[in-house]
């Protein structure tokens, strides 16, 4: 059986500092991932290309969270909405 596995997202400031951090999570998939078969070199070479490129933008994911919940603890008299919240 393969298995795929995403580490938990991590603040970047820079193209660098991703692939810095993602290294230990690339050897891994290096020395393991081919051999997950049938999908264990297909998500291998997947796993390494998303690492090798900066990791996936989780940005607007995280935004409409904060907004999200932003929205709901505001009171029910208030009309603002969430379009009134701004990221820092």
């Amino acid at each position: 059986a393969t298995i795929q596995y995403n580490s938990p997202p991590h603040y970047q400031t820079s193209y660098t500092a991703s692939i810095i951090q993602s290294l230990p999570y690339s050897f891994v998939t290096l020395f393991c991932g081919w051999w997950g078969f049938p999908w264990g070199p297909v998500y291998t070479l997947s796993a390494l290309g998303i690492n090798l490129t900066g990791g996936k933008n989780l940005t607007n994911e995280f935004l409409n969270d904060l907004c999200r919940k932003a929205a709901a603890s505001q009171p029910e008299g208030n009309s603002a909405g969430p379009a009134s919240v701004q990221p820092y």
